[in-house]
């Protein structure tokens, strides 16, 4: 008889097992959706935004580069409103997004950008792809997968 309690306690043990196992990416997805956990993009992208000056994203990035390369004001301020524009309360272009973020050769231009951003609307460049016109209207946002892409873009620039 004791034989019987063991193979039970093992049978319960493994379907419990299984069972966390089969529900744990659709019960994170449901925590990340609700902000009671933090994906990895928000994650990077907090740590982004807290990280000063030593992120690219950081209006402040280039200032701290000696000989820093930079775009001209008025291109940057193209940029920045092609990607104001680019996302609106109904959706986004995220193709347009990420062909302005591929015209940058280097970090500073994408800190001088932010900056450029940063004083025309008000609002952080990183804050406004994750949140988007409206931190009530996510949906116009870019998503975690396409913010995660231009942050590793923006990593491997020199």
């Amino acid at each position: 008889m004791a034989k019987q309690i063991d193979q039970k306690t093992i049978l319960t043990i493994g379907a419990v097992g299984l069972g966390i196992y089969i529900l744990y990416k659709p019960i994170k997805a449901l925590f990340d959706t609700f902000g009671i956990t933090q994906s990895a993009t928000a994650e990077a992208v907090q740590q982004a935004q807290t990280s000063g000056s030593k992120s690219p994203f950081s209006p402040l990035y280039w200032r701290g580069i000696t000989g820093a390369y930079l775009i001209p004001v008025a291109q940057a301020n193209a940029k920045a409103k092609a990607i104001f524009d680019s996302i609106t309360y109904f959706g986004n272009d995220y193709s347009k997004i990420l062909a302005i973020f591929k015209t940058l050769n280097y970090k500073t231009q994408v800190s001088f950008l932010a900056q450029q951003f940063q004083a025309l609307y008000k609002k952080d460049l990183l804050e406004y792809l994750r949140s988007g016109k409206s931190s009530r209207l996510v949906q116009n946002a870019l998503s975690e997968n396409q913010i995660q892409t231009i942050i590793d873009f923006v990593n491997k620039l020199k």
